[in-house]
């Protein structure tokens, strides 16, 4: 992390972009470059050459960021924050059924339709909504994760 960064710094939702100064679009050159080398790094391999995801742990600043990887070509960077501001609220904050009603809002914010696909993941429900790039896991009504990615426009 640079010297003077706050952890908030890297919490702020920047629909389209990212979060805080961290792009979508960024390399691992890039996320090396802006935060220095986490603390940790996590490889799958699905198919050798073919398929892989990196997941690169920053405990000190609540982050998680993933890369993955398809036939050469790095996809769009995946960020999982512990702390997740919108409009200077933070998402880990809401209830089950306010976090609902807050995401119909930033559609309407966004102008863009608001659509949410949700099912279960082992024992918890999820939620997605591929216009906004959020996923929200959730365990009996309280929120366990969120993922930002490039929203599907």
């Amino acid at each position: 992390m640079q010297k003077g960064r706050e952890d908030s710094s890297y919490s702020e939702f920047k629909f389209g972009y990212g979060l805080g100064d961290i792009s979508f679009e960024m390399s691992e050159r890039d996320l090396f470059s802006l935060l220095g080398k986490p603390d940790n790094i996590d490889i799958d391999v699905y198919e050798k050459d073919i398929e892989e995801t990196k997941r690169y742990h920053y405990p000190k600043i609540g982050l998680m960021i993933a890369i993955s990887m398809y036939e050469g070509i790095n996809e769009p960077l995946r960020i999982f924050p512990k702390k997740l501001f919108v409009d200077g609220v933070n998402l880990y904050d809401f209830n089950f059924n306010d976090l609902l009603e807050f995401v119909k809002k930033l559609h309407k914010k966004y102008n863009i339709e608001h659509l949410l696909e949700s099912g279960k993941e082992s024992f918890e429900d999820v939620l997605i909504y591929p216009k906004l790039g959020l996923t929200i896991w959730f365990d009996g009504g309280r929120l366990l994760d969120i993922c930002m990615e490039k929203p599907i426009l």
